[in-house]
This record gives structure tokens, C-alpha cells and sequence, in this order.
């Protein structure tokens, strides 16, 4: 049974012992990040190093592309549409 507990209210657990609540995660001026999606077109000479570079400035980018688009290495094509997921 689900039960709506009020910050600075204690409640007992399953083990009976008291549990205090105290507004945790509560704090309504802290905003969560949001995700953007860019669409970019592979151009000539262009690798999935080099997109990482431009979105990401590191390589570890090269992972987050490789998830968004469903790569499983690192071949990509020209003319193809990557999704490139951007949280600000």
C-alpha cells in the first residue's frame, strides 16, 4: 500500500523503526538537464571522430553517437543523417 508522506514527517519502515523525510529532492529552482537533438549530414572527409570533436570536443562523444544511431562500429557514409543527442 502506497501512502503520500509530507516533507518533515516521520514514517515507520517495513523493519518498524521511524524514518524521517525531510524535503529531499524537493528543491524546485534546480532544473533538470534538458536533451536537444541535432541532425547532422555526413560531409566528405568526415569521420565519427571528427563529429565527436565538433559536438562533443572529446572522443568519448564517438559512444553517445554510436547509441543515438544504433552503429555498432565506426563506419559511416556520406550523405548519411546522424542523430546527435546535446544536453544543455
Amino acid at each position: 500500500m502506497q501512502q503520500t508522506v509530507n516533507p518533515d514527517t516521520q514514517v515507520e519502515d517495513s523493519n518498524s523503526e521511524p524514518v524521517s523525510f525531510s524535503g529531499q529532492g524537493t528543491d524546485k529552482n534546480v532544473a533538470a538537464p534538458t536533451e536537444t537533438v541535432v541532425y547532422h549530414t555526413v560531409k566528405k572527409g568526415e569521420n565519427l571522430y571528427r563529429i565527436s570533436l565538433k559536438y562533443y570536443h572529446s572522443k568519448a562523444g564517438e559512444e553517445v553517437i554510436r547509441k543515438a544511431n544504433n552503429l555498432k562500429g565506426n563506419e559511416i557514409y556520406l550523405g548519411q543523417v546522424l542523430e546527435i543527442p546535446l544536453t544543455k
